[in-house]
């Protein structure tokens, strides 16, 4: 496997990597009707869009086997300094294929982004995940991540969901 930055290409697999890895891991979380309406087509448009662009500007990787795209991670930025005034980064998102689970593409990402942002001299990481993403918990914590006290409410579609987040000394 070989970790490298995302490109224009990537962009379709990887809106299906993230379409169909929601559909999954949030089945039973986030309301069904939400889950089967998300379009990988307009999700593909948004990451041309992000990669294009740099917008947001942010570090976007991708996971190689095989010369196939099996999953990628994305963020920069904490996008709540409030909530955690420790962390100076956060890894927004990290997905892998489904049939790609559980063979260390998700450690060697995560690995990966921590580099980068000791690269751009950052201390700190945080991941925010659902409160019931037991599985995603499991992976966090495997990897050292610390549970913080800070806690989040968000809506999709008129539901409210709680997040937690993890913090890493990277």
């Amino acid at each position: 496997m070989k970790v490298r930055k995302m490109i224009l290409e990537n962009a379709e697999r990887v809106a299906i990597i993230q379409t169909t890895s929601w559909q999954h891991a949030y089945r039973g979380l986030v309301d069904q009707k939400y889950l089967d309406s998300i379009d990988v087509k307009k999700r593909q448009a948004a990451w041309e869009n992000g990669v294009l662009k740099n917008d947001p500007p942010m570090i976007r990787l991708v996971v190689e086997h095989s010369d196939r795209v099996i999953g990628f991670c994305c963020g920069l930025e904490n996008r709540n300094p409030n909530l955690l005034p420790l962390s100076d980064c956060e890894l927004q998102a990290i997905y892998i294929d489904l049939l790609e689970k559980q063979k260390g593409a998700g450690r060697l990402l995560l690995q990966h982004f921590k580099k980068e942002m000791r690269s751009l001299r950052k201390n700190r990481l945080c991941i925010w995940v659902l409160l019931d993403n037991h599985p995603a918990r499991r992976f966090y914590e495997a990897e050292g991540g610390v549970l913080s006290s800070a806690t989040k409410e968000f809506k999709i579609e008129g539901q409210s969901l709680n997040e937690v987040a993890y913090e890493f000394e990277i």
